[in-house]
């Protein structure tokens, strides 16, 4: 299944504005409430997001 139509179904959800392609090994998707960040091992290493963001309460 396409993941935009899963979480359409599932969620109730269209995205915002869509950032990024496969070529620049980094896509973000903004759902306002939900943002979703897709890339490879190796940006994930480099940026390390976790760090950024690892004080912030888990929903």
């Amino acid at each position: 299944m396409n993941w935009k139509k899963k979480i359409r179904e599932e969620f109730r959800l269209e995205p915002i504005h869509i950032e990024g392609s496969p070529k620049s090994h980094w896509i973000i998707i903004d759902y306002g409430p939900l943002l979703i960040h897709v890339f490879t091992e190796k940006e994930r290493a480099f940026y390390e997001l976790e760090k950024l963001w690892g004080d912030a309460p888990v929903l």
